[in-house]
């Protein structure tokens, strides 16, 4: 009896804290809910008059996240009229919600299967934490991509495992079609994360080359699969604008690389600034290193007009560059980010109790990378055929979207691809700590965790700094 209530406690206490959380976002006002690509979205999904123009929908917008929406509206449809806003955004954010749960239930099993975690404790925490993870459960309370797209890679990594374990020909093929398409509708709800899922993917074929036939097809099939989910859009905007494109090729990164050299955190409520597109808390440090003396014309160069030539050209700050930044990535202060001036401090401050642990686990990530890494180089071809391509995939998406969200500018929702590899590093080191006090090795987790306590203190100080800054500004911490 008492082991089946330790099975679902944490399960139970995790998706009682999500709902709770789900419905405090739901009891806000549908327009603090529905505003900006939220409400586009919407707009987008209501111009589709069947699936062939949702397959085909090129704008400034990918189509995934309005193709979403139109599904939902058209199931809504058969037991209700959809002439209503409110029942149509509440039952996508449930749908949301449902996503989220059973992708983090499945996820955190796989971390059990593919090794990373050995006990049944281990994965139960890894659930909670992921289910119940305040940001990622206010992005379920507004039609918005960002839970959704890192659902949606989550749930590609776990078939392409499974698919990738498979000694059957027929099983390795769909298991593989399956992971390509949720990876591939990754993209077109979050067309920021193609890079990351190219990277990853490229990553685990190269991978393949050591294993077996079954393995290689699994990937062969995860990648058709890909290219066959982009195929409509890509065909659609080579008509329409002459290049292969997911939606309007006209983004221009140099103002968001910008507004990067500035500052680390975006501030919705701030006060407008002539020539200002993206408003930016100003860090003093930040200001004095690069956002003064750099007016950027180009991304890469050895010159101040670009990033690249800016940033060497004051080598020693980079680290504090680089610290600012993933701090602002990892700061969670608002529930969504149409909530920034209603979050509750309490809120904001249990959103800042999960950051404190993915940011410990982004800490253990860089002695933990370097470990990995010097494992490797001692690799033969046998042993590289041991390694799990999803799990490479996973990682090597979550490092290119972290590469790419730092040199560009900083919103909380950014840091998103690489939760759930932290708090995977976070668990499986409290897990080796746990056996090693209870082995009496209590002196080896001395040092991980004053480095550990250490880097969790130097996040608290950036972000009350920024908050102190932040209330001087808008009167709103």
């Amino acid at each position: 009896m008492r082991d089946k209530f330790r099975q679902f406690a944490i399960p139970g206490a995790a998706i009682i804290m999500a709902l709770a959380l789900f419905g405090l976002g739901l009891s806000y006002p549908l327009e603090l809910r529905v505003r900006g690509d939220a409400y586009l979205y919407l707009l987008m999904a209501n111009t589709f008059d069947g699936l062939g123009a949702a397959l085909t929908h090129i704008a400034d917008r990918t189509a995934g996240m309005p193709l979403f929406d139109y599904l939902v509206r058209r199931a809504l449809g058969l037991f209700i009229a959809t002439d209503q806003l409110q029942p149509w955004v509440d039952v996508i954010c449930f749908a949301l919600l449902a996503i989220h749960l059973v992708t983090c239930w499945y996820f955190a099993r796989w971390m059990g299967h593919a090794g990373c975690l050995a006990s049944d404790g281990a994965r139960q925490a890894l659930f909670f934490l992921l289910a119940s993870f305040p940001a990622l459960i206010g992005y379920t309370t507004t039609p918005l991509s960002d839970t959704f797209a890192i659902d949606l890679i989550l749930a590609g990594c776990v078939l392409q495992a499974r698919a990738l374990r498979q000694e059957d020909m027929p099983r390795a093929l769909l298991g593989g079609l399956a992971a390509g398409l949720l990876l591939g509708l990754s993209v077109l709800v979050r067309s920021g994360s193609m890079a990351g899922v190219v990277a990853g993917l490229f990553a685990a074929c190269v991978l393949s080359v050591h294993m077996g036939r079954f393995r290689q097809a699994a990937m062969a099939a995860t990648v058709a699969a890909c290219l066959l989910v982009f195929a409509p859009y890509f065909t659609a905007c080579m008509r329409a604008h002459g290049t292969l494109c997911l939606q309007h090729p006209a983004f221009d990164p140099l103002p968001s690389a910008q507004a990067g050299l500035r500052g680390a955190r975006t501030l919705w409520f701030k006060p407008p600034v002539a020539g200002e597109i993206i408003p930016t808390l100003e860090d003093p440090q930040l200001m004095a290193s690069y956002g003064v003396r750099c007016q950027l014309t180009g991304m890469g160069g050895i010159s101040n007009s670009s990033l690249t030539g800016c940033l060497l050209s004051r080598p020693m700050t980079i680290p504090a560059w680089l610290f600012k930044k993933w701090v602002g990535l990892m700061d969670h202060f608002r529930f969504h980010a149409y909530l920034e001036g209603d979050t509750p401090p309490w809120l904001k401050w249990l959103s800042r109790a999960y950051d404190g642990l993915v940011w410990m686990g982004f800490a253990l990530a860089f002695p933990a990378a370097a470990i990995t890494v010097r494992t490797f180089n001692r690799f033969g071809k046998e042993q590289w055929a041991t390694v799990n391509p999803a799990l490479v995939t996973l990682a090597v998406y979550a490092a290119c979207m972290l590469a790419i969200h730092t040199a560009l500018h900083v919103e909380d929702r950014y840091g998103f691809p690489w939760l759930a590899v932290c708090l995977v590093i976070l668990v499986a080191s409290a897990e080796k700590a746990v056996a090693a006090v209870r082995a009496g090795r209590w002196r080896t987790i001395a040092l991980p965790l004053a480095y550990s306590v250490t880097a969790l203190v130097a996040f608290l100080a950036q972000v009350v700094s920024w908050d102190q800054m932040a209330l001087a500004l808008t009167g709103k911490a």
